[in-house]
């Protein structure tokens, strides 16, 4: 089984003290390059040191993003266009949801690819989560996902 975990999965393995190396007792686990641009943006340096260490002590596979935003992709890590109109479709659907939510589109980012690559999407972000179901994804809450770890433990 295959988890594309979202940015604040990282916070959760921080503030709670998880090894980031229990993870990938889920499946196999992937990261876009937007959660790392993410998490390197955080302000708090000491946060996001260790933020970027949960992330690159998790043993998992990155992959490009499933569509491509002037900006925010990087090249060579996004496969070029609006993923069949689907990207558009979603970034609609999340900004009726939560307009003021200022990485809405690193959200569909990671959301779209999850879904072209049938990946489950880990997420706490419920508005995310709900446009992925609106499109036929999956996801599932951190909770949910960190019980595939820990009873495999």
């Amino acid at each position: 089984m295959g988890y594309l975990l979202d940015t604040n999965v990282f916070n959760r393995l921080v503030d709670e003290n998880i090894d980031p190396q229990t993870v990938a007792r889920a499946g196999t686990i992937y990261v876009t390059h937007i959660q790392g641009d993410e998490l390197r943006a955080t302000r708090n340096p000491e946060r996001a040191a260790a933020l970027l260490r949960a992330f690159h002590e998790v043993e998992r596979e990155q992959v490009p993003t499933a569509a491509a935003v002037w900006s925010v992709s990087k090249y060579g890590e996004a496969e070029w266009g609006a993923a069949g109109g689907g990207y558009s479709r979603m970034l609609e659907s999340l900004n009726r949801r939560n307009s003021s939510k200022p990485n809405n589109i690193q959200d569909v980012l990671t959301a779209i690819t999850s879904l072209k690559r049938g990946l489950i999407l880990v997420t706490d972000d419920a508005d995310l989560a709900a446009v992925l179901r609106e499109f036929s994804g999956r996801a599932v809450s951190f909770s949910e996902f960190a019980a595939c770890f820990t009873a495999s433990g």
